[in-house]
C-alpha cells in the first residue's frame, strides 16, 4: 500500500501523466469498459416511464432508509432528511471555508477555487479575489482535513451507504458559497445532470449528499429538481442557448421543453438531500443580500463501480474541458506543460480527486483485482 500523504500521492499521480514528448501517446483505458453513452435530446418524459432499465435504485442491503423513504427515492430521484448534520459542525466548516478564502496559504494544492466568471471580466485579479464575497466555490478538498469530516461524517455515511453499499469513495467535494448575485445572473447553475462529469458506473451506486449550511429559499438560489428525471438517459449539455452567463462547467441539458413541473427545494441548516446523479437539477441565481452556502460531495461504491471510458461518447467533450482546466491550473502553479504532453483522461482525474471514506480499498484497487477487507473471510 501506498503509505504517502494524500497530497504528495496525488502530485506523483499528476506527474505520472504529464510526458515530456510533445507527442506522447493517446490515452490507454484498455482495462476499462467501453461506454456508449450518447443519446440525442428528444426524449420525451412524463415523469411515469422509465427511460432507462433498473429495478432499484436502492442497494439490496441497505439498512436505514423506511420503506416509505426508499419508495419515496425509487419514484422520485431524491431524498431529503431533515436535521441530519450537527450545526455545530456546519459552523465549524463555514469557519474554516472563510479561511481558507482569506488565506491563501492554508489550501491544499489539490484544492479548486472558483471565482465569479463576472469578477474576470470587470478585470478583477483571481490574486486580488481572495475574500467571501469573491470566492463562489471550493471543490477538491480530499487533502483538507477540516472540509473532509464532512465526507466521514457517520450519521450521512450511513445514508450513503443505503445507495453505495459499504465501500465508499468521495469522489466529489465542493463547498458552494453563492454569494449575491453581481447583477448578471451568473451565479445560477442550469438544470443538469452531475453524470455528465463522472466516468464511474453503475449511475444508480453513486449518490450526491448535499447539505445546507444556512436557511435556503428560493430567493438566494434553492436548489430545483424534475422528480422522476433520474429514468432518463445522460443527455446532451452545453452552455446556456440563452446567451446568458454562467461560471465554467457550469453546462445545462440542452434543448429543453419549455414547460416542466419543477420542485424547489427549500432547507434549513443541517438538512440533506440525496439525488441521483441523472436527476434533472439546478438552481436559480442569489438575487437576496444573503449568501447561499452547501456543502456537497458525491459519494460512489468502491465495490460495484467501475471506471469507464468516455472517448466517444456524449462525455468526451467534457472531457476535453476538464483536461484543459487541469493544464490552466498547472501552467498557474508553474508548471508549463502543452495540451499533448498531458496524458491522462478523466477517469485518471477523477481517481485523482478521490478519497475512500469507508472501506479501505479504491475503485482503481477494484478494478485491478484486490479484495475489500469487510469482505474478506476470517
Amino acid at each position: 500500500d501506498d503509505r504517502r500523504n494524500p497530497a504528495e500521492r496525488r502530485a506523483l499521480k499528476v506527474a505520472s501523466h504529464v510526458q515530456p514528448s510533445p507527442t506522447a501517446a493517446a490515452p490507454q483505458a484498455s482495462d476499462r469498459v467501453n461506454h456508449d453513452a450518447t443519446n440525442p435530446n428528444n426524449v420525451a418524459f412524463d415523469g411515469k416511464t422509465p427511460n432507462s432499465v433498473r429495478d432499484s435504485w436502492i442497494h439490496p442491503k441497505q439498512k436505514i432508509l423506511t420503506p416509505e423513504q426508499a419508495a419515496f427515492f425509487e419514484e422520485n430521484g431524491y431524498l431529503l432528511i431533515k436535521k441530519l448534520i450537527d450545526p455545530a459542525k456546519i459552523e465549524r466548516w463555514r469557519k474554516r471555508f472563510v479561511d481558507l478564502c482569506e488565506k491563501p496559504e492554508l489550501r491544499p494544492e489539490s484544492m479548486a477555487v472558483v471565482r465569479d466568471v463576472s469578477l474576470a471580466k470587470k478585470g478583477v485579479a483571481a490574486a486580488e479575489a481572495n475574500s467571501e464575497e469573491m470566492i463562489t466555490k471550493l471543490q477538491d478538498w480530499c487533502d483538507e482535513e477540516v472540509l473532509m469530516e464532512y465526507c466521514r461524517d457517520e450519521a450521512l455515511l450511513d445514508y450513503v451507504a443505503a445507495f453505495t453499499g459499504d465501500g465508499i469513495q468521495a469522489m466529489h467535494t465542493m463547498l458552494i458559497n453563492k454569494p449575491p448575485d453581481t447583477g448578471v445572473g451568473s451565479s445560477r447553475h442550469p438544470l443538469h445532470q452531475d453524470l455528465l462529469y463522472f466516468p464511474f458506473r453503475p449511475a444508480e451506486r453513486t449518490v450526491a449528499a448535499w447539505t445546507a449550511m444556512q436557511k435556503i429559499d428560493e430567493d438566494n438560489g434553492c436548489l430545483h429538481v424534475l422528480p422522476g428525471t433520474h429514468r432518463t438517459p445522460l443527455l446532451k449539455h452545453g452552455y446556456p442557448e440563452d446567451g446568458g452567463i454562467v461560471n465554467k462547467a457550469y453546462h445545462g441539458i440542452l434543448g429543453l421543453p419549455e414547460k416542466m413541473d419543477l420542485l424547489k427545494v427549500p432547507m434549513d441548516v443541517g438538512d440533506c438531500i440525496f439525488f441521483h446523479p441523472l436527476l434533472w437539477h439546478g438552481s436559480g441565481p442569489n438575487f437576496s443580500k444573503r449568501y447561499r452556502k452547501a456543502i456537497s460531495c458525491h459519494f460512489a461504491s468502491t465495490t460495484e463501480s467501475t471506471y469507464i471510458n468516455v472517448d466517444g461518447t456524449i462525455q468526451s467533450e467534457m472531457q476535453e474541458e476538464i483536461r484543459d482546466m487541469l493544464i490552466s491550473m498547472m501552467k498557474k502553479r508553474g508548471i508549463n506543460v502543452k495540451r499533448s504532453e498531458v496524458n491522462v483522461d478523466l477517469a485518471d482525474i477523477w481517481n485523482m480527486k478521490s478519497a475512500v471514506v469507508r472501506g479501505d480499498r479504491s475503485i482503481d484497487d477494484m478494478q485491478n483485482g484486490a479484495v475489500p477487507q469487510f469482505d474478506k473471510k476470517d
